[in-house]
């Protein structure tokens, strides 16, 4: 059963009263009954269209060493430095830092040594845990550090398949990081990890 007020993208046209989950409920005055109805359906319809569109817009990066790609809005700016990948907001404020390497022993260990040492100060919002999906195995945590200019909030990943090691971190202004928290966690989401060749 729906809860009330709930939508879905896939079942738009239903009458009142199966929303609301009561006959009960259902509004003596008709005419305002299908005008509220329609105005929810269209309503429901521009969020769906928007979702979608706001995530097959957006550009895809490869690195140059073809260890990996990442999607991510088509305003943030791509940096490189060395073997080392930013992708800036617009405001200049947030990033995605992106290092990654081919390893022929397969030393993962030396990767989570990276990890670890680089936020071995900073205050765990949620500490490293084990991270295993089709695209590759390691490590996430999150994580605030105190800067100069205040705080910090950071998703970090250092993850591994084969014998590609990536470690990627996003990082912005706590009040900013809040805001765009869903969009950090769809680019890091997007990683995928190819075998060099």
């Amino acid at each position: 059963m729906r809860r009330p007020g709930a939508f879905s993208c896939h079942r738009i046209n239903v009458p009142f009263w199966q929303i609301t989950g009561s006959r009960a409920r259902e509004p003596v005055n008709n005419e305002l009954a299908d005008k509220k109805m329609r105005l929810k359906t269209i309503m429901t319809s521009l969020l769906c269209l928007a979702t979608s569109a706001f995530a097959s817009n957006w550009a895809t990066y490869k690195s140059p060493a073809g260890f990996y790609q990442v999607q991510y809005p088509p305003n943030w700016v791509i940096q490189t430095e060395g073997n080392i990948t930013n992708v800036v907001t617009p405001d200049g404020e947030g990033a995605i830092t992106i290092s990654a390497y081919h390893s022929g022993s397969g030393g993962f260990k030396d990767l989570l040594e990276i990890a670890h040492r680089r936020f071995y100060k900073a205050e765990a919002i949620s500490p490293f845990e084990p991270l295993k999906n089709d695209k590759g195995k390691g490590i996430k945590g999150e994580f605030r550090t105190k800067e100069i200019d205040g705080d910090r909030r950071w998703f970090a990943r250092a993850v591994y398949s084969k014998h590609v090691f990536v470690f990627i971190t996003a990082n912005d202004s706590d009040s900013n990081f809040q805001r765009q928290r869903n969009i950090y966690s769809k680019v890091l989401d997007s990683l995928v990890i190819h075998a060099p060749k």
